[in-house]
């Protein structure tokens, strides 16, 4: 386990992770951490990232973030402010797309996750000023194991543990929440083409879709993929409308008959 990373951390705290083989960041503070930046705002470089924590200590800095090559840094902007950035970068802000539209469309009341191109989120705990931990999923670097007390800890390939105070059930929920917002905003991307330019147009879903409506979208975009499976190039409308109903229904008994293939019970 490489703890490289760790190496902008005060010599106590570094000896004490390398000692306890994870670091708890709950317990950062400010103090800790020799790598600051004092701007008022910050670009947050979501290729390298890999967390990003509240500081509890009340100074100045309110976030610690974890890069894969740039090591630990404490900043300024909260966490929620950094949120806000992602617009600046990616297709999908999180609180007018993610949130309202996408997430209500799914049922997603509360946690919801973040998923657009090659960045996924999961928030963690809030802190008493609600800025919650986000922990990104980056598949085949990212492992996960139970720690005492209701905790688990986070493995980042080439970085080492994070203890999270999470239970293995939240976090298995979270990471399910995940899965079924990446998959609704593929499905969108793929079924409008969207593409991540350089500087995208902001709330590219909601101005463009209610919940009910982009709801509507994703289900259309898997009925006409599952017609595509099942029928190939040539169905019609009659049948999208019966998968649509199907998949709404989460009921899909017909989808023989839509076939023509033979019941499979």
């Amino acid at each position: 386990m490489t703890f490289y990373q760790f190496a902008h951390l005060t010599l106590p705290l570094s000896d004490t992770v390398r000692t306890q083989g994870y670091l708890d960041p709950s317990h950062l503070k400010a103090s800790d951490i020799f790598n600051h930046d004092d701007a008022a705002t910050y670009q947050v470089d979501w290729d390298d990232f890999r967390a990003m924590f509240p500081l509890e200590d009340n100074s100045q800095y309110h976030t610690v973030i974890l890069y894969r090559n740039r090591g630990i840094i404490a900043i300024r902007p909260t966490i929620n402010r950094l949120l806000n950035t992602l617009r600046e970068t990616f297709v999908f802000n999180y609180r007018a797309d993610i949130c309202r539209t996408v997430g209500q469309a799914l049922q997603m009341n509360r946690l919801v996750p973040y998923a657009c191109g090659n960045l996924m989120m999961i928030p963690g705990k809030a802190n008493a000023y609600n800025h919650p931990s986000w922990i990104r999923y980056l598949k085949d670097q990212f492992y996960l194991s139970t720690g005492p007390d209701n905790t688990t800890f986070v493995e980042f390939e080439g970085i080492g543990s994070l203890k999270l105070n999470l239970s293995r059930r939240a976090m298995a929920n979270r990471l399910k929440s995940l899965r079924f917002m990446a998959h609704a905003v593929n499905r969108y991307a793929a079924e409008i083409q969207v593409t991540n330019p350089p500087e995208p147009p902001r709330s590219q879903v909601a101005k463009s879709f209610t919940p009910s409506q982009f709801r509507e979208q994703l289900d259309l975009a898997q009925a006409r993929q599952i017609a595509q499976k099942l029928l190939g190039p040539d169905y019609d409308d009659e049948q999208i409308k019966r998968l649509v109903a199907e998949i709404r229904q989460n009921n899909f008994r017909q989808m023989d008959e839509l076939s023509g293939q033979p019941d499979l019970e």
